[in-house]
């Protein structure tokens, strides 16, 4: 994973300030993603989604992080010597050098946004699909120049090689053959009854093409004629096809996967172990295994020539819109993916759930003493054994879904479609008390005391001074009344207020102000406060330190396609639960140190995530110049003198975790942080 570093002039002394946020591994969850491309070497599986960009896993598909903040989906892959090339649709080609860790886009010669449909290689030459041309690199993507092919009219779906021959599957035109690297090419279409080609694979004596409407074709080498092989495939879009050896596999669009033993002759259902309809997206093989990467259920594997599939574990795709942490364990609730647990700061999720894993959307997660709640779309939740297991308990809710909840004293509120309700007892019952309340959609809830607020759908904020039994309106100052999320900063409480913002209020709610955010104000769904900082999650994180007077963007590394759901601070860490993105980790925010600092400048870790060194590279040395690296207790660890651009550090004694990363000049820093495996 690349750390990337801030390139500003600050003026705080916090020389970890803006230092990023880093994806951690989960929690699993893939609904609505689609796995698009899948690229396995040895223990390594790089998958391509749409929307959520690329991951990596470094352990066979048991554990999965986010590789680089794309703007645009992820579509396939190529491996070129030690350089990998993943195609996106709208950021072009981008190449990795350290086994999918980072990546650089590598533009120079394409058009301007260009969309990657698909790559092969021929020796040196590496070929890529864009939707109306062809291009290729003879320098593993510096550079890129067209072939003689561009077609608005056939478009380019699919690439595959048969020795120096290159063949180019299209929407609408069919396959086209070229044997001079793209110089001229030949139409292959005899026998096709459907133009429309979605995939190509080369077998060990035939080429076959998968198409939109009537299934498979084979065409064996050196032929002139396509053949239909549809004997045993569904009526469904075929839109991948792989060969393993002997054995082929064709993935169908909602009928799951399908083998064939005898070259395409005829099919078998391929899918013990898979979920039923699956739509498959995306195969590729690997020595003796073969992956799917699928639509709504990630990726699966297959060691025995795909008469059993597992599933593996959920990549880091999941909407979380909660989270809870309980000293160094942090709890985040997922849509329709329940609980997961992590005691390790994110870098290994488990599920979490007995007896809630059906609830619907963790819309609420809450601790009081040993009693851990949880507000989802099916009711309120009781676990009294740290969150492993859970009670339904919603005697008196009338079916309510739960959206928010907060405590007061011995007094337990929820905030639900059909107003708010009170519980004195955790959970065992549940009164409504909605007495003055005109919205009964009611997002959010804070507390100062025995003063309750309540932010509604449509009405603004609510107050009660009564323990919920009345309520009135406190909307003052407010520009819009349809509040999102409340947060407590003392006597000060906060209100994210659809698309108008952040607005404080320094009076328990009679008067609210509007707060700078600066340009293009994010709607807030999440704030939450530790000691003097707090931090507002939405579209992106910011962060103020003097009771939102002035605010500063702290999103850094947040995955650019997600929106921050939920936050959570347990010492010096703070998490962002995302719509799409799983949970985020910042290590370095809420540290502090005493020198004040004037600049921060570039600095590259890899690899990131470690385990025995790192290659710590900075973009310039002045001066007495020196290393330091911190723990997450902000507890120097390492200090060292600077001598090169590059350093390498012995990372093996260090115990697992996060580290912050500072070098400092006498007229610059450099800040980052790595994950130690």
């Amino acid at each position: 994973m690349r750390i990337l570093i801030i390139c500003l002039i600050v003026l705080f002394a916090n020389p970890f300030a803006g230092a990023q946020w880093v994806q951690t591994s989960g929690p699993p969850g893939q609904w609505d993603v689609a796995v698009e491309a899948m690229l396995p070497f040895g223990e390594n599986i790089l998958a391509a989604t749409e929307m959520n960009g690329v991951y990596l896993s470094r352990d066979h598909g048991m554990t999965w992080r986010g590789t680089y903040p794309f703007m645009a989906s992820a579509r396939a892959f190529v491996s070129s010597g030690d350089k990998i090339l993943v195609g996106t649709s709208g950021q072009g080609v981008l190449r990795s050098s350290d086994n999918g860790l980072s990546w650089t886009e590598v533009n120079n010669g394409l058009p301007e946004m260009p969309r990657v449909r698909a790559f092969a290689v021929i020796g040196k030459n590496i070929f890529v699909a864009l939707r109306y041309q062809v291009f290729f690199s003879v320098n593993d993507g510096d550079t890129w120049m067209p072939v003689n092919w561009y077609s608005e009219t056939n478009g380019c779906s699919s690439l595959a090689v048969m020795g120096d021959s290159l063949f180019l599957g299209t929407y609408s035109g069919g396959v086209f053959l070229s044997t001079d690297y793209g110089s001229s090419w030949t139409e292959l279409n005899s026998g096709l009854t459907d133009l429309g080609i979605h995939a190509l694979a080369v077998s060990e004596s035939s080429i076959f093409a998968s198409t939109y409407n009537d299934g498979v074709f084979r065409m064996i080498f050196n032929g002139s004629s396509w053949v239909q092989v549809n004997k045993g495939l569904p009526a469904l879009p075929v839109n991948a096809i792989v060969a393993l050896g002997a054995t082929i596999f064709a993935g169908t669009h909602g009928g799951g996967l399908f083998r064939s033993n005898n070259n395409g002759n005829s099919w078998t259902d391929a899918n013990n172990g898979l979920p039923s309809s699956l739509y498959v997206f995306s195969l590729a093989v690997s020595d003796d295994e073969v992956f799917i990467g699928s639509g709504g259920f990630g990726v699966f594997v297959s060691g025995d020539n795909g008469n059993s599939w597992i599933a593996m574990q959920g990549l880091p795709c999941s909407e979380v819109h909660s989270l809870l942490t309980i000293g160094s364990d942090v709890l985040a609730g997922t849509a329709f993916y329940g609980i997961f647990k992590s005691t390790n700061s994110g870098m290994t999720w488990i599920s979490s759930d007995t007896g809630i894993s059906d609830a619907g959307i963790i819309n609420s997660l809450l601790v009081k003493g040993t009693d851990f709640f949880a507000g989802t779309s099916r009711g309120f939740f009781l676990s009294q054994d740290n969150g492993d297991s859970w009670v339904n308990r919603s005697d008196g809710l009338n079916n309510s879904q739960v959206l928010s909840l907060v405590t007061s004293g011995t007094n337990l509120f929820a905030g639900t479609q059909n107003g708010v309700y009170l519980s004195s007892d955790n959970g065992g019952f549940w009164t409504e008390v909605n007495s003055g309340l005109t919205d009964h959609l009611v997002f959010t809830l804070a507390a100062i005391g025995d003063t309750i607020f309540a932010g509604t759908f449509s009405q603004g904020v609510f107050r009660s001074t009564d323990k919920g039994a009345s309520w009135e309106e406190v909307n003052t100052g407010l520009t819009s009344l349809d509040v999102f999320s409340l947060g407590v900063a003392g006597k000060t409480i906060f209100a994210g207020i659809g698309f108008g913002g952040l607005f404080r209020s320094l009076d328990y709610g009679e008067t609210w102000t509007q707060l700078d955010l600066g340009l293009n104000s994010p709607l807030i769904r999440a704030i939450e406060v530790s000691g003097p900082k707090i931090f507002a999650g939405g579209s992106r994180v910011l962060s103020s330190s003097n009771n939102g007077d002035t605010w500063e963007d702290v999103s850094f590394g947040l995955g650019p396609l997600f929106s921050v759901l939920s936050l959570a601070i347990s010492g010096n860490n703070i998490f962002a639960g995302t719509d799409g993105g799983g949970v985020y980790i910042n290590s370095t925010i809420l540290t502090s140190v005493d020198e004040a600092v004037t600049k921060i400048d570039p600095m590259r870790i890899f690899p990131n995530p470690a385990t025995n060194t790192i290659m710590i590279e900075v973009s310039k040395l002045s001066g007495d110049a020196h290393l330091s690296i911190f723990n997450t207790n902000g507890q120097k660890i390492l200090d060292q003198k600077l001598v090169d651009i590059q350093t390498t550090v012995d990372i093996n004694s260090l115990p697992v975790g996060w580290y912050v990363v500072r070098c400092r000049t006498d007229n610059f820093t450099s800040v980052g942080a790595f994950l130690k495996e």
